[in-house]
């Protein structure tokens, strides 16, 4: 790993040992959570770590690394992520962000992966930290809830035309989740353009809800206010990568 080979970059930057413990433990939660870490920078209660240039796909294991490094250092108060092109900006998510992803994220860790669930909220707050305005930060958090509730839907159709019952417990499960995901971004947001995240949040509950008494094979089907969402909010806007239009989300 890049932090193995440089950890003098570590050292060089640290103002005592307590500082390198606490370094070396971020690199290691950023290892664990298989996002490549090239450099590491502490000003006080800010870390900023040098990184490759994140994509569409990276974009999760960058949230997922960032939740892990809160872990391993409960002190920061604010993380940023410095891309490899000059021309991209900082991705930056503040305490109160990272307060928000985990409290969605740390029923999970033992049972299933948090993410996308706790990135929602980790995205709202990037958003809101790069400038974005509130309803673009919005209609970015909604595009990419809904898109992942109906991969895992296409996922799973085929079992779920074959009447699976697990596959129908699997798919309200996660729509559950991300509608908790959702809610936790809407109350980083502002007025009144939170509402949106809020009603789309309560609406993909009540689909769960409705949906528990349905044969598996009705939900191949369902979840159209996610496919509504999608069509109306897509393509999502994420200001740290470039070519976006050319990416699938």
């Amino acid at each position: 790993m890049a932090y193995a080979q440089n950890a003098e970059l570590v050292i060089r930057g640290a103002e005592n040992s307590n500082y390198v413990g606490r370094d070396l433990s971020i690199l290691q939660a950023a290892g664990e959570a298989r996002f490549p870490v090239l450099d590491i920078r502490r000003h006080g209660s800010l870390v900023r770590l040098d990184v490759l240039d994140i994509s569409v796909e990276s974009l999760r294991e960058a949230f997922r690394a960032i939740l892990r490094a809160a872990i391993a250092d409960p002190s920061v108060e604010r993380w940023e992520l410095r891309q490899t092109s000059p021309d991209r900006p900082l991705l930056h998510v503040d305490r109160t962000g990272t307060h928000a992803g985990l409290q969605v994220a740390e029923p999970l860790w033992d049972m299933a992966d948090p993410l996308p669930f706790a990135a929602l909220p980790l995205l709202a707050n990037a958003m809101t930290n790069a400038g974005e305005p509130a309803e673009t930060a919005t209609a970015t958090v909604l595009c990419l809830a809904a898109a992942h509730v109906l991969g895992e839907r296409d996922r799973l159709s085929p079992a779920l035309a074959h009447g699976d019952p697990a596959a129908k417990d699997e798919l309200i499960s996660t729509a559950k989740l991300i509608s908790d995901g959702v809610k936790a971004a809407a109350h980083l947001l502002e007025v009144p353009a939170h509402r949106k995240l809020l009603a789309f949040a309560e609406v993909l509950a009540g689909e769960c809800h409705r949906l528990k008494s349905a044969p598996p094979f009705a939900l191949v089907h369902e979840f159209m206010p996610a496919y509504r969402a999608l069509r109306r909010h897509g393509p999502a806007h994420l200001p740290w990568i470039t070519g976006l239009h050319e990416s699938a989300v």
